[in-house]
C-alpha cells in the first residue's frame, strides 16, 4: 500500500512558507497526510507523500526555497517490519493474561493491573479515589489500521454527500467547535464532523463524565511529538489556573526525564502547538475538570507513528512517572 512512499520532514524559513505549505495541503489529488501540519517557522512538517505525487512535492518544495529532508525513506518497509514483528509476539505468547502478556509488542483489538499495596502515593489515591482506563477510545478505527490501512487516525463514520470517511474525534467536542484548528472538509484528517458529539466514541465519554460528576483530573494520551499539554486550544485566553497547570507541567515532564532523559515541550495547546478547536481536554477543563492533560508520547519525528515495538516498554515506563505526578498533585490538591 505504501510501497516508496516516502515521509518528508520540512523546515519553513518565515510565514510565507507555512502559507505555501497550506497551499499544498489543500490540493487533494496528491493525496499528502501530514503527519505534523504547516504551523511556524520553529516546528517542523512531517508529510507521508505517496510514491506518485513525490516528483511533484518535491519540485514544489525546491522551488520555493523550502528545505526539506527525508525521514522515511520506504514507509512500506517500516510497515513490513512492524507485522513481522506482531507475528513474532504471536507464536511466543502462549496466553492472554496480565502474567504473560507481551507489553514489549504492538497488539492487535482481539489482544487486548499493580502498584497498590506497594506504592504509598498509589495505594492512598486508590484508597479514595478511581482510575478509569479507557484503552482503546477509537475501536473502529484502530481495527481499520490494523487490516487495511496501517496510517489510519480518524473514526469510521460515513459523512453524507462525501465518499470520505470518518472525522477526527480530537475535533469533536462542544468545546469552540467548527473553529480555527479543524477542517470542514470531510476528506481533512482534521474534519471536525456534522456536529459537536456527532462521534459515538466521543458522545460516549461525554456521557460518562457527565453521568459521573466528579472528575478531578482527565489526560488524553497520543502520539507523537513528546509535548505535555493543558488548555486552550480552541481560543488564546489562558485558561483560569494556567500558572498551576504550567507549573505541574513542567513537573511532570522533569519526572518522565529522570528515566531516560526524554526531552519533553510542554505549555498550552495554542502556544506549544497550533490553533485547534474540538478538543477533548478544552472540553474537559471547561466542565470543571481543573488537571486536564493531553500527552504526545515518543517520539519526535524519526519514525513518527511508526514507532518500533521495542520502544513501547520505556515510553510507558517514563510516561507512568509523569501520570504519576499529575496523579498525586491532584490528590494532594482537592478542589
Amino acid at each position: 500500500m505504501y510501497s516508496r512512499d516516502q515521509v518528508l520532514r520540512i523546515a519553513t524559513k518565515d510565514v510565507e512558507q507555512i502559507t505555501l505549505l497550506k497551499d499544498l495541503e489543500e490540493l487533494e489529488h496528491l493525496e499528502l497526510d501530514f503527519w505534523k501540519g504547516p504551523t511556524h517557522p520553529d516546528f517542523p512538517t512531517d508529510v507521508h507523500v505517496p510514491f506518485a505525487s513525490l516528483q511533484a512535492v518535491k519540485v514544489f518544495l525546491e522551488s520555493n526555497n523550502i528545505q526539506y529532508s527525508i525521514m522515511i525513506e520506504d514507509l512500506q518497509s517500516m510497515v513490513e517490519e512492524e507485522k513481522i514483528q506482531i507475528s513474532r509476539s504471536r507464536s511466543t505468547e502462549q496466553m492472554r493474561n496480565t502474567n504473560s502478556f507481551d507489553y514489549a509488542s504492538y497488539h492487535t483489538l482481539d489482544e487486548l493491573a499493580t502498584d497498590y499495596g506497594k506504592d504509598a502515593i498509589i495505594t492512598s489515591i486508590l484508597n479514595e479515589m478511581d482510575i478509569f482506563i479507557e484503552i482503546v477510545t477509537n475501536p473502529d478505527g484502530f481495527y481499520f489500521t490494523h487490516t487495511q490501512n496501517r496510517m489510519w487516525r480518524k473514526t469510521r463514520s460515513i459523512n453524507s454527500g462525501s465518499s470520505c470517511v470518518g472525522v477526527d474525534p480530537n475535533r469533536n467536542w462542544d468545546v469552540g467547535f467548527g473553529g480555527a484548528g479543524a477542517s470542514s472538509n470531510p476528506c481533512s484528517e482534521t474534519y471536525h464532523g456534522s456536529r459537536a458529539n456527532s462521534e459515538s466514541e466521543v458522545k460516549s465519554i461525554v456521557d460518562f463524565v457527565k453521568s459521573h460528576g466528579n472528575f478531578k483530573a482527565f489526560i488524553s494520551i497520543h502520539s507523537y511529538s513528546q509535548m505535555l499539554l493543558y488548555p486552550y486550544g480552541y481560543t488564546k485566553t489562558p485558561a483560569p489556573d494556567q500558572q498551576e497547570l504550567h507549573n505541574l507541567a513542567k513537573k511532570a515532564t522533569d519526572a518522565l526525564s529522570t528515566l531516560y532523559g526524554t526531552s519533553y515541550r510542554y505549555g498550552n495547546i495554542i502556544n506549544t502547538i497550533y490553533q485547534a478547536s474540538g478538543c477533548t481536554i478544552d472540553w474537559t477543563y471547561n466542565q470543571g475538570i481543573k488537571y486536564s492533560y493531553t500527552f504526545e508520547l515518543r517520539d519526535t519525528g524519526r519514525y513518527g507513528f511508526i514507532l518500533p515495538a521495542n520502544q513501547i516498554i520505556p515510553t510507558a515506563q517514563e510516561t507512568w512517572l509523569a501520570v504519576k505526578t499529575i496523579m498525586e498533585h491532584t490528590y494532594n490538591n482537592p478542589y
